[in-house]
């Protein structure tokens, strides 16, 4: 005997009930699969917060082959295009989703950071502007802004805008770095370190703060200190030329010359061999070693970044010193005393002056932009 099934219309609403929301389990737990480009813009993201910007490139690439009117693909691009040094592409990329968007803050902020990499200083600085209209909480361009005022050399301003950041965001160690060393170009010493200590206090081991806080006590005059700040700036990173540099300075400044010439070796091959050298060439100097100062100061000479002229002043007058101590006969009474030894002192004895830079800014921009350093900065 067959049994049949039939269905009551009571009970036929259920079974229709129950088959839909069965249905929208379902599609609650397997959501309908974006478009293609969604998934390639998703790709580009994920490798581009990895720090994958190739791969990034790629993927925003795809996104726009199958979507090219979509703003934010080409805001991803241009910011992978900025990280990988590529500033005419950026600009472009930046552009073309401003055309599509004119209202984002992050394209105005990312062509920002494009035109700075284009040492369009002033056009950046509009962009900036332009990105802190749309939306001024952003702590991050308020930063930015005040990187791109102290390269202007508008120090005051800078100081204001990284103020405007750490009013947004108190604990924004960046923003506490680089405001203290604008207050250092500015000759606030004593304010530029307790930025610094307030930045190291929310993290010790910010080395940007730690190589900074000791350049600029060794400016100071506090050359003990600026050793100690060194070595902790050498533990949060070994191969840091800055903190070598600094290290091999308070030596020198405390006339350890043997150990001030071993920390600058550690220093060379970096990013400030041109100030290295001439510190090594100084040291050499004072420990008599007249040729080998003169091959170091030569090396400053053609070493890069390029010395402004003052300072390739500064580096020929040391080297002349040099080589006239080589060569007592070629000496004059007009010889620069800015090596000589003072009354009652050896050669050995004399105190050298490194050569003094404002404290190295290592600051991150948004999509990567490479005139302010970025050796330890991660994307946003």
């Amino acid at each position: 005997m067959v049994r049949s099934f039939t269905f009551s219309r009571s009970s036929w609403q259920k079974w229709i009930l129950l088959l839909v929301l069965s249905g929208m389990a379902v599609m609650w737990i397997m959501p309908v699969s974006a478009s293609p480009a969604t998934d390639w813009f998703d790709k580009g993201n994920s490798s581009y917060y990895a720090g994958r910007f190739d791969e990034a490139l790629l993927a925003f690439n795809k996104s726009l082959e199958l979507n090219p009117d979509s703003a934010v693909a080409w805001t991803g691009k241009g910011n992978a295009l900025n990280w990988l040094g590529h500033y005419d592409e950026a600009l472009f990329a930046f552009n073309k989703s401003l055309g599509l968007n004119p209202d984002s803050a992050a394209a105005w902020s990312g062509k920002g950071s494009a035109l700075a990499g284009l040492d369009r200083y002033d056009d950046a600085l509009l962009a900036f502007n332009k990105s802190l209209e749309i939306n001024p909480g952003a702590a991050r361009i308020w930063k930015f802004k005040g990187n791109l005022l102290n390269m202007l050399d508008r120090n005051n301003e800078a100081v204001a805008a990284f103020n405007k950041a750490l009013e947004l965001n108190p604990d924004y160690i960046d923003a506490l770095n680089d405001k203290g060393i604008t207050l250092y170009k500015l000759g606030r010493g004593s304010e530029a370190l307790a930025a610094y200590n307030k930045s190291l206090e929310l993290s010790p081991g910010f080395i940007n703060a730690l190589e900074n806080k000791a350049l600029l006590l060794d400016a100071m005059g506090q050359y003990d200190e600026a050793l100690v700040f060194s070595d902790r700036a050498l533990g949060a990173n070994q191969n840091s030329s800055y903190a070598w540099n600094s290290k091999g300075n308070a030596l020198a400044n405390l006339t350890r010359y043997n150990e001030a010439l071993a920390a600058y070796d550690h220093a060379t091959g970096g990013p400030v061999d041109s100030e290295v050298y001439y510190n090594r060439g100084r040291s050499l100097t004072a420990l008599g070693r007249y040729a080998d100062a003169v091959s170091s100061f030569d090396t400053a000479l053609g070493a890069k970044p390029n010395l402004t002229a003052a300072q390739v002043t500064e580096v020929q007058v040391a080297r002349k010193s040099a080589l006239q101590k080589q060569n007592p006969a070629q000496q004059t009474s007009s010889s620069p005393a800015m090596t000589s030894a003072a009354p009652g002192q050896t050669p050995q004895q004399t105190k050298t002056a490194p050569l003094t830079y404002a404290p190295v800014s290592a600051i991150v921009l948004m999509a990567g932009i490479a005139i302010w350093v970025r050796r330890r900065n991660s994307p946003p």
